[in-house]
């Protein structure tokens, strides 16, 4: 049975997890997979979450000019750049997973190329947009500006590694009609994004005075539960806390059985 449904790529994605393990499908349906979108088709695939290797680099870019008799050069800022780069297995443990794996490795190569349309008048084809890509990995990777979405970006390019240490599924391919075909074990993908940010970058005065985050719904760069202070999320006021409803005969009871304690332990 093939991935590939068109259907299901534009809605959740195609995946290769319906001959997998129960426990991974488990995990998979659970969220911990990694989704990669191709935005001018706005088809999907999903991996689970396998990762091997994860890097996230913040650049930063100064035009730095070397003034006669200074010591340090006048810096000015130019931009702040983001840059990630990660690599995923993609295991099999059955023949027909290897295949489906497979499938879903050939639509994802397919994203990095761009969308054409057709002049009028029977002329040729025009590049109608750029493969963009979103992706977004549980709470690693995701869009600041709007969590339902992937974060957005380009890439420099996917590597596949074919892992044959670990072994190949063969099949002769007649029934199918492809001749001899092998199938890998496992695969090893790798991508560079370069960041397109989508929401407002950097810092700005909050109502109560205080600086904070122009915009980063449910935090940036990574989600967490406690977030830097945002337009989107920011301080809660404090609340005065009211003193306790006690009088003062009791309180000094209080105090006083507090400090025969002190004394006692002294004592000793």
């Amino acid at each position: 049975m093939s991935v590939y449904d068109i259907s299901k790529l534009k809605e959740d994605g195609i995946d290769g997890v319906d001959l997998a393990t129960d426990a991974e499908r488990l995990l998979f349906k659970k969220g911990y997979n990694l989704e990669i979108e191709h935005v001018p088709t706005g088809y999907k695939v999903k991996f689970p979450a396998y990762l091997d290797n994860f890097s996230d680099a913040f650049t930063q870019s100064w035009n730095a000019e070397d003034v006669y008799g200074r010591m340090d050069p006048i810096a000015v800022y130019q931009n702040t750049r983001r840059a990630i780069a990660m690599s995923w297995h993609v295991p099999a443990n059955s023949f027909g997973q290897a295949k489906e794996n497979m499938d879903v490795i050939n639509t994802l190569m397919t994203f990095m190329y761009p969308s054409y349309s057709k002049q009028k008048g029977g002329g040729g084809s025009v590049l109608n947009m750029s493969p963009l890509l979103r992706i977004k990995f549980v709470n690693l990777v995701h869009n600041a500006a709007n969590p339902e979405q992937g974060l957005l970006g380009y890439a420099n390019g996917f590597t596949v590694d074919v892992r044959s240490e670990e072994g190949m599924f063969m099949n002769n391919g007649i029934a199918a009609g492809i001749g001899p075909a092998v199938y890998p074990k496992s695969v090893t993908l790798n991508v560079e994004l370069n960041v397109l940010h989508e929401h407002d970058m950097g810092w700005t005065i909050g109502p109560n005075g205080d600086m904070m985050l122009r915009q980063a719904k449910d935090g940036y760069p990574y989600r967490t539960d406690q977030q830097v202070p945002s337009k989107d999320k920011p301080v809660p006021p404090l609340v005065p806390i009211a003193p306790p409803k006690n009088n003062t005969a009791n309180a000094g009871a209080e105090a006083g059985a507090g400090e025969a304690q002190v004394l006692s332990t002294n004592r000793r």
